[in-house]
């Protein structure tokens, strides 16, 4: 009877031996924590998620080790659920932000990482969870404003490198035949040479790299979905502060909202009181310091001040909006 080729595989054909060494899962484990610290220190995410992300990625992979020669067939069905329920719940929330499916995909990747780290019994399967934190780590990319982002990146790559070495060593002991066992020196005595080696070769090669001093955005990514200025019929608009109507100052003074900044409307009461939250309500990502001009206000009249531009206001007419910065 002729015998199949060598790249034919049927079902049922040997199990994935279990990956034993604790210092690769430990190094994975570390790779992972920090691609999720990344993404939820954007400050997109509550408190709740912040504790419960880090956590169950812990416990799911101290569970992971322990019943690694397991076939854990309730596990995987209970896995199951829960990948199902975390779409769901991303279904949900993109809905009602359709402009913006950075967060909602964000959360998503974050559960969907833990659920996978409850079922890591083979070195193939920890490779993919280091994939998986290399893309929380270009995720965070995305949602981070600050440039001491940079720190979670070489955290990254230190424990990346780590991992990678451990499963190359864990890799050779298999193919040897030799047993789990000690690996003294090879983080202090390889990963961190390599590791500062790499950060030296990246900044001289970054440093070689021409970069533009401003960035050009003509397009708003969201105008494909629909028209802005479809309703804009011009002048300075707050929806949280009703129209008065006539003279703004002939009668009392508005309350102040906490939510919405009194002072962006066509003209500032003076006669106001109030507090505003400190809430984040925007974030600017900018290469260099530019000044915007907001509202400007140039007549008095006692009580406050108006914008007393009228007709004289210069009007630019074009095809769309355009967002050049």
């Amino acid at each position: 009877m002729r015998s199949l080729p060598s790249w034919v595989r049927l079902p049922g054909g040997p199990k994935r031996l279990p990956e034993d060494s604790i210092a690769l899962r430990a190094w994975v484990l570390a790779a992972v924590l920090v691609g999720e610290a990344a993404v939820l220190s954007s400050g997109y995410f509550d408190v709740v998620t912040g504790v419960l992300v880090p956590l169950l990625t812990v416990v799911a992979f101290a569970v992971s080790y322990l019943r690694r020669r397991e076939r854990n067939i309730l596990i995987k069905v209970l896995l199951a659920f829960g990948a199902l329920a975390a779409l769901a719940m991303f279904f949900r929330e993109v809905l009602s932000s359709l402009y913006d499916t950075r967060v909602p995909l964000a959360r998503l990747f974050l559960w969907v990482q833990v659920i996978h780290a409850f079922d890591l019994p083979a070195r193939k399967d920890l490779s993919y969870s280091l994939v998986s934190a290399l893309i929380l780590v270009a995720v965070g990319a995305v949602l981070s404003t600050s440039l001491w982002y940079g720190l979670f990146v070489l955290a990254f790559v230190l424990c990346a490198m780590a991992a990678m070495s451990q499963m190359n060593l864990s890799e050779a002991r298999e193919r040897a035949g030799i047993g789990e066992a000690g690996s003294r020196g090879l983080v202090l005595g390889t990963v961190v040479p390599c590791f500062f080696a790499v950060i030296v070769v990246g900044l001289v090669c970054f440093s070689l790299l021409p970069q533009r001093q401003a960035m050009n955005l003509t397009m708003l990514p969201t105008s494909a979905f629909r028209n802005v200025g479809e309703n804009f019929s011009g002048g300075v608009q707050n929806p949280y502060y009703a129209p008065p109507g006539g003279n703004p100052f002939s009668g009392p003074p508005q309350n102040i909202s906490a939510d919405s900044y009194h002072g962006f409307l066509p003209y500032m009461d003076l006669r106001s009181r109030g507090r505003l939250s400190d809430e984040v309500v925007m974030k600017v990502r900018s290469e260099e310091g530019l000044p915007y001009r907001g509202v400007v206000f140039d007549d008095y009249n006692g009580k406050g001040w108006e914008i007393s531009t009228g007709d004289k206001a210069e009007t630019l007419d074009s095809d769309g909006l355009r967002f050049d910065t």
